[in-house]
């Protein structure tokens, strides 16, 4: 899948999952630069959430968890921080989130509220996007218990 076709499905997934979320209003999408895919209201804060759409049943990770990469996590979480800390923003509430997509089921995990996870070193495919090469390398990435998911809903149809 090229990079532009993630891009799609992605920003596909983000619009119609918040669009079918009573407590979920979508702010913005950012751009392909920014740690982050989209800003949403959730409840009384203001979110900065990863997404990814996988193509496969949260079957295959049920056991031992939703795999994120640790650089991922740890970006968002260190954006959310300096939010907090500054001034200007000091009348909001930002919060990490990572919005994890299946065919059958789609996860939404607040970053700063997790239990514990499992960190492991996984040899994992370089980029997403591919241009039909796929160079793999080895990153460091985290379990997220299922449990721990803020909200669970099952994968709108339309976006299997």
């Amino acid at each position: 899948m090229t990079y532009l076709e993630l891009l799609t499905k992605e920003e596909i997934l983000i619009t119609q999952w918040c669009s079918h979320q009573p407590n979920i209003k979508l702010r913005e999408l950012t751009d392909r630069y920014c740690p982050y895919d989209f800003t949403m209201n959730y409840n009384t804060s203001i979110g900065l959430c990863e997404a990814k759409r996988r193509t496969v049943s949260y079957e295959l990770y049920k056991d031992e968890g939703i795999l994120i990469e640790f650089e991922k996590m740890s970006k968002i979480l260190s954006i959310a921080s300096e939010y907090k800390d500054d001034p200007k923003y000091k009348n909001y509430d930002f919060k990490p989130f990572y919005l994890t997509s299946f065919t059958d089921k789609t996860f939404l995990f607040q970053l700063d509220d997790l239990s514990s996870t499992e960190i492991k070193i996984k040899l994992l495919p370089h980029y997403t996007a591919s241009d039909g090469r796929i160079e793999y390398i080895h990153k460091p990435i985290l379990y997220l218990n299922i449990s721990d998911a803020k909200l669970i809903t099952k994968t709108l149809d339309f976006l299997i």
